[in-house]
């Protein structure tokens, strides 16, 4: 986030510096850097349906899935957050698009009752729903999170330009999204108590 925010001053080492710019493909704009410092995208670096790179096969400022699962402390950190917590949900904010990334391997009656939890982020927020072939990212922490615990995992992309998302977008972000956390609350609270899916309203 740094080096994508601030460039390379952030980055106080010379060599390492010298080393991202190479990763960069020689240049010294980091605007669109979403890897970690190591040139790893930890969107594609967990220990689920983990491939070796296919569009990058080198540390790269996006995509590239690192040299195996699991192998950046960042990753590491996050599974062991998730499998110890073993949460009943997962919401993660990336940007940019205003879609919600929202299937994962449900079937059956948990695929309705996700589809349905989907429904309603996207009628609160007015964000588009993604198809489901296009919801599954290879080794992300969504993917790991929704076949390992089998629960439901959304990614919502907020911000109409390029990331990063400049500041003077946070006040319709936020409208737009102040009611998430207490609604998915509710539909948790709703599914446990055996309330119809068609009893959900928003903001309730």
């Amino acid at each position: 986030v740094m080096l994508s925010q601030q460039g390379l001053e952030s980055v106080p080492d010379e060599a390492i510096r010298n080393q991202l710019v190479s990763w960069n493909n020689g240049d010294d704009d980091f605007t669109l850097w979403k890897a970690n410092g190591r040139g790893v995208d930890l969107n594609r670096n967990q220990n689920i349906e983990w491939i070796p790179g296919t569009s990058e096969t080198s540390p790269a400022s996006a995509n590239y899935p690192g040299p195996y699962a699991l192998s950046e402390p960042e990753s590491i950190a996050l599974y062991e957050v998730m499998r110890q917590l073993r949460p009943v949900m997962q919401l993660n904010y990336h940007a940019t698009g205003f879609i919600i990334f929202w299937y994962g391997e449900e079937t059956g009656d948990k695929w309705e009752v996700v589809r349905q939890q989907a429904k309603t982020i996207s009628e609160l927020t007015g964000y588009t729903l993604m198809p489901p072939d296009v919801s599954k990212t290879m080794g992300s922490i969504k993917l790991w999170f929704n076949t390992a615990l089998g629960n439901p995992a959304f990614t919502v992309e907020v911000g109409r330009s390029s990331a990063p998302v400049p500041i003077s977008e946070f006040p319709r972000i936020w409208e737009e999204n102040k009611e998430m956390l207490p609604t998915l609350m509710q539909l948790i609270i709703d599914q446990r108590e055996g309330v119809p899916l068609t009893e959900h309203t928003i903001g309730r």
